[in-house]
């Protein structure tokens, strides 16, 4: 009987240790397994990430290129009505028939032509008037903020290249 309990526990031990090497490989592959997918996951999660900063700079480009467009726009448009000469209906009366009202010595209106000279200089202080709100300074700005908005796009978008 004691050589049965000892021939039994042998055997407990036996199957006890097959259990264990078991048990152990058995996790391993769990681990391994369950490694594979973390790993799976987390490219999947990085590629997920680096589609939304993509998405995310194009969206910012797009905009930028919208902002930029406006602004050009808005310069082109400047420069042109600092450019244009006076549109002929903004002039006074006088100017546009070629002639001055005077008043003679007893009070009534008379109208005299004006020479062409005379003419020309009376339409260009109109311009210079005009011009006086629409001045070179303001477009040379409006285009040096373009420039320098796009230079700074230019420099952004080459450090996130080097990235």
């Amino acid at each position: 009987m004691h050589a049965m309990l000892d021939q039994a526990i042998a055997e407990l031990q036996f199957l006890k240790k097959r259990e264990e090497r078991s048990l152990q490989s058995q996790i391993k592959q769990i681990e391994e397994s369950f490694t594979l997918r973390l790993e799976i996951f987390e490219q999947q999660y990085l590629t997920k990430v680096e589609e939304i900063k993509q998405e995310m700079q194009a969206a910012i480009e797009q905009q930028k290129r919208k902002c930029e467009t406006t602004i050009l726009t808005a310069a082109k448009q400047l420069k042109q009505k600092t450019q244009q000469p006076a549109v002929v209906p903004d002039l006074p009366a006088p100017i546009l028939e070629g002639q001055q009202k005077e008043v003679d010595e007893h009070g009534a209106e008379t109208q005299r032509e004006l020479s062409p000279v005379s003419a020309q200089k009376a339409k260009l202080r109109v311009l210079e008037t005009k011009l006086a709100s629409f001045s070179q300074e303001s477009v040379d700005r409006v285009s040096s903020e373009l420039k320098s908005g796009r230079r700074k796009a230019q420099i952004s978008n080459g450090t996130q290249a080097r990235a």
